[in-house]
């Protein structure tokens, strides 16, 4: 009874103190929003919900698509659900791109379940939340291609030095907690896949590190492309920090309008062009028919030709 007792106790204080991290982070975002955004999306919004939602379906997909990693052990795979948040958080701010990562999280819950009892995908909502805070703090700071790169890599560090110390602090001892298993089987699961592994230091040091750089590297890389095209031009042309800020949806029925407006005046010059070479036309028809009208008025008044008189002499009037 006590060990049921002490079960539950440990499950609701996992509970409580996941629920305490995720409006810990959420609060940080926040501050790093007012920070450096002096307009801020609504979250409440029917666009930015319909994109923030959006964007965390596909990375619920994307995460359960997990590549294995063949010097960590098996509960260590890759995945680049990442891209997506950071395109929410790029374009819409860090609250956004937190909120994106939480429903991320579990969305793939719903898929797939959990094979960690909840440490991991804690672990990757944290994790995750490293690399895109710093990252979009500072984009959101620069808004520059330049700044994005920059943001990126200040984001893959972040995510390397807290995922390796998070791991060795707290992950890895909670697992084996949760599971009801030594730390040293853990250990034996790194060692399995690289003999150097002999303990906790050298499992965080030659599996969890390599292996958080890694992908870091990996979605700072697949980032690229997207966050330049996409992110970056959404806010250089419409700077949330600087005067004559438009709400996003506004601007596009604004763009919406300007376009049917543009489309009209094109409409019309058209229109206008037609009439005008139409009235040509008839102009110079009309003087076509004027010029043959004159030329066969010429050809009727002209003086008649004298015939020659064959007979010789000079002709007589003869009556009748």
């Amino acid at each position: 009874m006590k060990t049921l007792f002490a079960s539950i106790s440990e499950n609701v204080q996992f509970v409580l103190l996941c629920l305490a991290v995720t409006a810990a982070v959420v609060l940080l975002a926040w501050g790093g929003e007012r920070l450096v955004m002096k307009k801020r999306h609504r979250l409440n919004t029917a666009h930015t919900i319909t994109t923030v939602g959006m964007l965390a379906a596909i990375s619920g997909v994307l995460m359960v698509i997990e590549l294995p990693l063949f010097f960590a052990p098996p509960f260590y795979k890759l995945d680049f659900s990442e891209l997506p948040v950071l395109i929410c958080a790029f374009s819409l701010g860090p609250v956004a791109g937190v909120v994106c990562e939480f429903l991320k999280v579990l969305i793939h819950l719903l898929l797939k379940g959990t094979s960690t009892a909840f440490v991991g995908d804690l672990a990757n909502f944290l994790v995750g939340c490293s690399f895109v805070l710093p990252a979009s703090i500072l984009y959101q700071k620069l808004l520059s291609k330049k700044g994005a790169v920059a943001s990126l890599a200040l984001g893959t560090g972040v995510m390397t030095v807290f995922g390796s110390l998070f791991n060795a602090w707290f992950l890895i001892p909670r697992f084996a907690v949760m599971y009801g298993l030594p730390l040293d089987a853990i250990i034996a699961m790194g060692t399995q896949v690289n003999g150097a592994i002999t303990d906790l230091s050298t499992l965080v040091l030659l599996a969890v590190v390599p292996f958080n750089l890694l992908k870091g590297v990996l979605v700072f890389l697949a980032a690229l492309m997207p966050l330049g095209v996409l992110a970056q031009p959404i806010n250089i042309n419409n700077n949330p920090n600087q005067p004559g800020y438009v709400v996003p949806s506004q601007q596009r029925m604004q763009n919406e309008m300007k376009i049917q407006q543009q489309q009209q005046q094109s409409m019309l010059k058209q229109d206008l062009n037609n009439q005008t070479r139409s009235q040509q036309q008839h102009l110079q028809n009309q003087l076509q028919t004027n010029q043959q009208r004159a030329a066969q008025g010429g050809n009727l008044n002209a003086p008649q030709q004298v015939r020659p008189n064959n007979n010789g002499g000079m002709l007589r009037q003869t009556n009748p």
